[in-house]
C-alpha cells in the first residue's frame, strides 16, 4: 500500500474557504472527549514526536468500515450459509443444490445469493483500503491537524479543535472483537465530504483509547506541559537531531 506523508509547509496554514462538516450520527455515538488534563498512558510511548510535531499513521479510506459494510456483508453471507445446511439436515434434504431434487433451485439461489454477499464484502474492504497508509500530523507549534493528499482527496489542514475521534467495537465469531478508531474533521472544503480516517492507536479498550486521546489533546496545547509519556521519543529524535520527517532539526530543543 502507498504511503502518502503532509509536509510541514501544508501544517503551518489552515485550509482556506472551509465549511462546517454535515452531521455524521453514527460516528458522534462513539466520539470520544477531550481532556488535556485527564489520565494519559503512564509508559513512555515509541511515537513519532519531536516535541513539535506529532506523527500518527492512519488508513485513509477507512471510512467504509464506520458504517460497518463490509461486516454486515459477511454476517449476511454467513447467516445464508448456515441457514441453508441447517434446513437440509433439519429436514432430512440436502443443502447443496446438485444433491437436492425437490428444492435445488432454491438451494442454488440461496448459495448464489450468498456467495455474492461475501464477495461484495470483500471488495468494500478493499475499497475502504484502497488509499493506503496515511501519514497525519499533530503540530504542536502550528496548532493544526494535516491530513496528506492521497488519491481520493487534496491535503486538509484544520485546527485541532476542528478534529474528532471516534472508537467502537465490532464483535465477530466465537466471541472474538475488534477495536476501530476513526478521526474525522468538522470542517471541509465546500462540495467535499469530511475527512475521516482509520488512525493507529495503541490501546486495547476504550479507557486506554481515552487515554491516548487526552494526550494528544495536551501535546496540541502549548500552554500545558509536554505530556511525561513522549518525553523519551522526544529526546530520541531531538538527540539524532532529526524532526519527525527525518530532517535536519533545526530547532530549538524542548525542555520538560
Amino acid at each position: 500500500m502507498q504511503m502518502y506523508i503532509a509536509t510541514e509547509q501544508e501544517c503551518r496554514a489552515v485550509t482556506a474557504d472551509l465549511q462546517e462538516a454535515p452531521p455524521d450520527t453514527d460516528f458522534d455515538t462513539f466520539k470520544l472527549t477531550k481532556n488535556p488534563q485527564g489520565p494519559m498512558p503512564i509508559e513512555q510511548m515509541n511515537q513519532i514526536c519531536d516535541g513539535y510535531h506529532l506523527g500518527y499513521m492512519g488508513i485513509a479510506g477507512s471510512r467504509l468500515k464506520l458504517g460497518g459494510i463490509d461486516l454486515v456483508c459477511f454476517m449476511i453471507a454467513g447467516i445464508m450459509a448456515f441457514g441453508v445446511v441447517t434446513a437440509g439436515m433439519t429436514e432430512g434434504n440436502n443443502a447443496f443444490p446438485w444433491l437436492n431434487d425437490e428444492y435445488g433451485w432454491f438451494m442454488w439461489c440461496i448459495w448464489i445469493a450468498g456467495f455474492f454477499f461475501f464477495f461484495l464484502a470483500l471488495w468494500v474492504r478493499q475499497l475502504a483500503k484502497k488509499d493506503g497508509f496515511s501519514y497525519i500530523i499533530f503540530s504542536r507549534e502550528y496548532g493544526t491537524v494535516t491530513f496528506p493528499k492521497v488519491e481520493t482527496d487534496e491535503s486538509l489542514t484544520v485546527l485541532f479543535e476542528d478534529v474528532e475521534l471516534s472508537v467502537f467495537r465490532t464483535i465477530h465469531t466465537m466471541g472474538t472483537h475488534q477495536w476501530h478508531t476513526i478521526i474525522r474533521t468538522k470542517t471541509c472544503r465546500p462540495g467535499h465530504r469530511p475527512r475521516k480516517e482509520g488512525i493507529s492507536l495503541y490501546g486495547s479498550n476504550k479507557e486506554e483509547f481515552q487515554q491516548e486521546w487526552n494526550m494528544i489533546a495536551r501535546f496540541m496545547d502549548p500552554t500545558l506541559s509536554m505530556p511525561a509519556c513522549l518525553h523519551t521519543a522526544i529526546t530520541e529524535y531531538q538527540k539524532q537531531e532529526k524532526d519527525v520527517w527525518g530532517e535536519t532539526f533545526s530547532k530549538p530543543r524542548t525542555h520538560y
